[in-house]
């Protein structure tokens, strides 16, 4: 027994945070491996889209930032509007899954936006990320993409 390897032990570090978004249970865990770092996002437990995400070279010295979700009061357009675009030097590259133009269409903007979080927050950070996606609805609102958003940056701490 003494042989097993520990929590301590294990190669990767591991989060996870529940919350609920468009009305539906969802799971948000992020696994950082030494080549890669996983994230998943499930509604019912499903896992039906896998994505990933590749830093650039262009990544290195970038003036570009990710709006934070504290800062969306300060920069809301005259007509309370508010566009957080993901970096645009990421392009997910679909690897299981999908085939559903709308589906593919959110996912892809999630994975962006998924992807912006991590590296903006490690400026240094030059794993690919792999994101998994099984939502239960195929199209969000704007405050399902804020909650979403708020429970991949908790489970990035």
């Amino acid at each position: 027994m003494d042989d097993l390897p520990t929590v301590n032990d294990y190669p990767a570090a591991f989060n996870q945070v529940s919350g609920t978004v468009h009305d539906v249970a969802t799971d948000v865990s992020i696994t950082q491996f030494s080549d890669k770092i996983l994230v998943t996002v499930t509604q019912d437990g499903c896992l039906a889209h896998w994505l990933q995400v590749s830093p650039s070279q262009s990544l290195t010295g970038s003036t570009e930032t990710y709006l934070t979700l504290a800062s969306i009061g300060d920069d809301e357009g005259e007509d309370g509007s508010f566009d957080p675009l993901p970096m645009t030097h990421l392009t997910p590259v679909p690897l299981l899954g999908g085939h559903h133009n709308e589906r593919d269409q959110l996912s892809n903007f999630y994975a962006s936006q998924i992807a912006s979080l991590i590296f903006t927050k490690n400026p240094e950070e030059r794993r690919a990320i792999l994101v998994g996606f099984g939502f239960q609805k195929s199209s969000m609102n704007r405050e399902a993409f804020f909650d979403l958003m708020e429970l991949v940056t908790k489970c990035l701490l």
